[in-house]
């Protein structure tokens, strides 16, 4: 969440993509974002280090941000299917190859013994 990104130049890591989802049934391919994208409904609120939207799945999302860190928070509907996709291996490629080229090296996820609770880092070399 904390890496530079949209700042002008060559692509810069980015954010590590994540998305809640109620379903991950057929048609949903979880190797295509095509197929499980979600658009927000209702109005958004935003604030300095503050956001919070709602998806068309029912899936409330509130996101917060302080200097070396950041929170995702997902509230999903009271019945149904809870899943959190998580891409810690994506990096924003750069076609036209040279130093900017990067390389995921490694990662880990945690989940807490509730299954409510993750946490988790990437590396990236390049870029």
């Amino acid at each position: 969440m904390l890496h530079e990104s949209g700042t002008g130049g060559f692509p810069k890591y980015g954010v590590v993509p994540q998305m809640p989802l109620t379903d991950v049934s057929f048609p949903v391919n979880l190797l295509d974002n095509t197929t499980y994208f979600q658009r927000r409904v209702g109005d958004d609120t935003a604030k300095l280090g503050y956001f919070k939207t709602q998806l068309e799945n029912g899936v409330t999302i509130e996101l917060s941000a302080a200097r070396h860190s950041g929170i995702m928070q997902y509230e999903f509907p009271a019945s149904g299917e809870k899943h959190v996709l998580v891409d810690i291996s994506h990096y924003l490629p750069d076609e036209n190859g040279g130093s900017s080229v990067q390389v995921y090296l490694g990662g880990e996820m945690h989940i807490d013994e509730t299954g409510k609770q993750y946490t988790g880092f990437g590396t990236w070399g390049g870029g």
